[in-house]
């Protein structure tokens, strides 16, 4: 099996490593950006896991690396005290399915992606400016 056969061929035994690579912002601006290797993301229940096949910068990417905190989709979070991973619109690949969702997802899904919306997070609320309700 060719190299890109086995990065095609997913299925429920898909091996997850531990550690991934990604753009990560740690303050405001450009000089706060590094290629870093990074835990890859654990996930629960009702989450799914997906391998990133392919990412682009947009310009919302260039205004939170400019505005930090203040961009209205980062809800306050601080990227100096909490690095983020910059990078939201491309197509991803089901990897790992949480037991809630098994019945919507299934491992091998592609989809393309476009998330920035506008609504508070979910996860880690109280390090969001007035725990992620806006403002």
């Amino acid at each position: 099996m060719s190299k890109i056969e086995k990065y095609l061929n997913i299925s429920d035994d898909y091996y997850v490593p531990n550690t991934m690579q990604a753009i990560v912002l740690s303050g405001v601006g450009e000089e706060n950006l590094r290629l870093m290797t990074v835990e890859t993301p654990e996930f629960c229940d009702n989450e799914i896991l997906a391998r990133v096949d392919a990412v682009s910068a947009c310009t919302s990417d260039n205004k939170l690396i400019d505005q930090g905190s203040e961009h209205p989709l980062m809800h306050g979070w601080d990227p100096s005290k909490y690095p983020v991973i910059i990078g939201h619109e491309g197509t991803i690949t089901v990897v790992k399915v949480g037991k809630n969702l098994k019945e919507k997802y299934r491992v091998g899904q592609k989809f393309v992606v476009q998330p920035a919306v506008p609504s508070g997070p979910h996860r880690y609320r109280e390090r969001y400016r007035n725990n992620a309700e806006g403002g």
